[in-house]
């Protein structure tokens, strides 16, 4: 009778240990064909790796990083326009009332700038990217996911958002508009090989299709993101001004050479 209690409470253990484990992990998910073949093209054979266990984000990119001293790195470009350069990116906090937070995010291309909100539940959105090169400004209503929190490995949360284009000399006045369908799905964890080391990262996608102005769009940007690292590789669009007004843009891969707390 003694030995049926030990086990018994053995079990109980177990049993919390493993539910705390599915708590807080999901099993390994392969990526698909088609976003493997992708990623291959734009980031090169070999830096993503193998599907590893991906974990909760109950509390969204507050689970992964804090930037509240802002964050900055270094990314190499992989392929695209100047294949080989380095490129500066930062996000850095902007004061705002009302329980949000905002941010400032440079890709660090010298030109595209997105503002987006960080709100309680750590949901990342943008509202506004600004190409300071062509002098736009692109604004977002409902707001772009960039990071949603809670979601499960292989989920897809679909987002329609309406899209207001205006020069920098007269943000007022609007020059083209449209509307985006969004995709936005967690694909799940893998192991990154990149120069500026070996990362166990997620892996964020965003489908978008719709029109805006005479443009015509459809494309999907990848981002790796590491806990407490931040970017780790992305294929995105060079210029997100002229993808969303003339769909002339090129797109990009970039690993991460070093990051910094700032």
């Amino acid at each position: 009778m003694k030995s049926l209690n030990i086990n018994f409470g053995f079990l109980l253990v177990l049993c919390f240990l493993c539910s705390h484990l599915l708590a807080d992990d999901y099993p390994p998910r392969p990526l698909p064909d088609s976003d493997r073949q992708t990623l291959n093209e734009y980031l090169g054979a070999g830096v993503v790796g193998e599907a590893i266990s991906a974990p909760a984000l109950p509390h969204g990119l507050n689970d992964l990083i804090s930037i509240h001293n802002g964050i900055a790195w270094q990314m190499r470009v992989i392929s695209g326009k100047a294949p080989g350069t380095v490129q500066n990116g930062s996000a850095l906090l902007l004061d705002r009332p009302g329980g949000m937070t905002g941010i400032r995010l440079d890709l660090g291309d010298g030109r595209n700038v997105l503002f987006g909100q960080l709100d309680p539940q750590g949901n990342f959105m943008c509202y506004a990217s600004e190409d300071n090169r062509e002098g736009v400004i692109s604004r977002f209503t409902p707001a772009q996911p960039i990071f949603l929190a809670d979601m499960v490995p292989g989920q897809t949360r679909e987002i329609v958002s309406n899209v207001s284009v205006a020069d920098l000399s007269q943000p007022d006045v609007q020059t083209h508009s449209g509307q985006l369908n969004i995709q936005f799905t967690y694909l799940g964890a893998y192991r990154l090989q990149v120069p500026a080391g070996t990362f166990d990262a997620l892996l964020m996608k965003s489908h978008l299709t719709g029109k805006v102005g005479p443009a015509t769009i459809d494309d999907t940007v990848y981002r790796f993101l590491a806990k407490n690292a931040g970017p780790v590789a992305v294929v995105e669009t060079n210029d997100v001004s002229a993808v969303l007004i003339y769909h002339e843009a090129t797109r990009i891969g970039k690993v991460l050479v070093e990051t910094t707390n700032k």
